[in-house]
């Protein structure tokens, strides 16, 4: 076969993948592993999901799973493709979604129905020596906030990490969100136990919200549960600035 009939099939192959997908998705059909494939390479420079052309991970949103939804059918909602949001989820099943879970999608895109918090790269406003965070940061404070906070208020679970923050902000912490998470005596959490967590999509984003400036409480430096604590004698000395779910907040 010659260099130009081959170029034609080529051409055609992808002509007629490109007419068969888009038929299916009109008639609300989930397209083949095959005509996926095809339709995620016409997509890749849309939304690839591993890093954006400054070399940092894509912004994304969250976006609330509906009765009926698909992987797919989200994936076209929101300009990008199955691939992507399965990086994105850490989904190794794209069939195995349900309603209720939250998902993580490419920001600036889709309807608005469904959609909560953005997440992305966001700096913490301070007044001299925090600047940036970088990811591994981000992952570092999603991460304590998911082991301390998790089945708390939204609201609670933004206050422990803005607890972080502030001490980050105070003189008598350590200067830096891994040294202040990882200060001996004050979180049962090793180094490595952060790293290999694997935060939930509200974990993230209350840390961006934290990130972005929002406290809660007010400035505290500490917060227990009292029906856990083992030092009831030692959290009567602290004032108390904030109440919010089963933790009190104080200074």
């Amino acid at each position: 076969m010659g260099r130009d009939a081959a170029t034609v099939i080529l051409v055609l192959g992808l002509a007629l993948g490109t007419a068969v997908l888009y038929g299916l998705a009109r008639q609300g059909e989930e397209p083949s592993a095959l005509a996926q494939a095809g339709h995620a390479a016409g997509l890749q420079g849309r939304a690839e999901g591993a890093t954006t052309p400054s070399g940092q991970p894509p912004a994304v949103q969250l976006y609330v799973v509906k009765p009926g939804d698909t992987l797919y059918g989200i994936a076209s909602r929101f300009g990008t493709t199955v691939a992507v949001l399965q990086r994105l989820n850490d989904l190794d099943d794209p069939d195995r979604i349900g309603a209720g879970q939250v998902l993580r999608v490419p920001a600036g895109a889709g309807e608005a129905a469904g959609v909560v918090p953005t997440l992305g790269a966001v700096a913490r406003p301070s007044p001299g020596r925090y600047g940036p965070v970088s990811d591994w940061e981000r992952h570092l404070l999603a991460s304590l906030i998911w082991h301390e906070a998790r089945g708390e208020p939204f609201e609670g679970q933004i206050a422990v990490g803005a607890v972080v923050l502030n001490r980050v902000d105070d003189p008598r912490f350590p200067d830096s969100i891994l040294g202040v998470v990882t200060q001996p005596g004050q979180f049962p959490f090793s180094l490595e136990q952060l790293q290999r967590t694997r935060p939930d999509a509200w974990a993230y984003a209350a840390a961006d919200r934290a990130l972005a400036g929002e406290d809660p409480t007010g400035g505290a430096l500490y917060f227990y549960n009292p029906a856990k604590t083992t030092t009831p004698e030692f959290w009567a000395t602290r004032p108390v600035v904030a109440r919010i779910g089963q933790h009190v907040f104080t200074r």
